[in-house]
């Protein structure tokens, strides 16, 4: 019996060690690395590689501007944003990162970030809204500007600038050279952050670095005013400065627009352009503030 036992148990063990096998084949096969071919939406097939919406399995490489239309929960192993990539919004959404996220061009978000995983920022991250890290932030020499709050409960590290308009709290462990400047502090002894229940390293700086003075954190940039979005025929800017200009963007990079400002509010004229999502770059001597803006007729 002891024979028959065993000549049974090995065709099972066998049948295991195969279906194990064919799962993991399955899991890599379907696991591919999926790029943006041109400027388009995040949920167009014809913006990737792989002609589809890519799949929670696949790795992207983001090369080009991509539009995010609504909420997204980023399960992805891993995306990547190149030096030539961005990803933009129009009005708010939530986006919820759960993989590696790797920022080497340009994101802005309205609405809500959160990261679960890890976000590692060598170029330039915008949220206007909050940005709340649960996972691991490494400020690999980039800027992460956020126009609203900043929320730690894990860990930032590296070198770089975190540039905040509203509130900064941390509840983890910031270490490393980062530099945090908070446009609105309510602390006015080290460390300037408005509430701190975690550690911060003694190598941290504050608002050390000009990189927090230039962009929308610039007093003037930051205080501009924008509306209606959607848009129809015209849009209205305010708190401006005369000498300002300003730039339309399509959602292929495609300059549309453009012209000088020259009192504290301004009106552009939008009725020639047709109904999608745009950018309107405001620019100064001192920085450049970026807009987006759907128009819907």
């Amino acid at each position: 019996m002891a024979s028959v036992a065993v000549s049974m148990a090995q065709p099972t063990a066998m049948r295991i060690l195969h279906t194990l096998a064919f799962i993991a084949s399955t899991i890599f096969a379907s696991a591919q690395t999926v790029n943006t071919v041109q400027n388009g939406n995040w949920d167009a097939p014809s913006t990737w590689s792989c002609n589809c919406v890519p799949a929670p399995s696949s790795s992207l490489v983001i090369m080009h501007s991509v539009q995010l239309l609504g909420d997204l929960n980023m399960l992805y192993p891993q995306v990547q944003v190149t030096n030539t990539g961005e990803i933009m919004t129009t009005f708010p959404v939530n986006v919820i990162n759960d993989g590696n996220f790797i920022m080497e061009g340009h994101v802005f978000f309205q609405g809500s970030f959160i990261n679960l995983a890890l976000v590692d920022i060598t170029g330039f991250f915008e949220v206007a809204g909050v940005f709340h890290t649960d996972g691991n932030l490494v400020m690999d020499g980039g800027v992460l500007q956020v126009e609203g709050n900043f929320i730690n409960l894990a860990s930032v590290d590296g070198t770089g600038s975190i540039c905040v308009i509203d509130s900064t709290t941390n509840e983890g462990d910031i270490s490393g050279t980062v530099d945090i400047c908070d446009a609105s502090p309510t602390v006015f002894t080290a460390p300037f952050v408005d509430e701190n229940t975690g550690t911060i390293a003694g190598t941290v700086t504050y608002c050390s670095n000009s990189a927090c003075a230039t962009g929308i954190m610039d007093g003037l940039l930051a205080r501009i005013t924008f509306g209606p979005n959607p848009a129809d025929d015209r849009v209205q800017l305010g708190g401006l400065l005369a000498g300002a200009s300003y730039v339309i963007i399509d959602a292929t990079g495609r300059t549309c627009a453009l012209g000088s400002i020259s009192s504290d509010r301004a009106e552009v004229d939008v009725t020639a352009l047709v109904s999608g999502a745009y950018r309107l770059q405001v620019r100064t001597a001192d920085g450049s503030r970026t807009l987006p803006f759907l128009i819907v007729r």
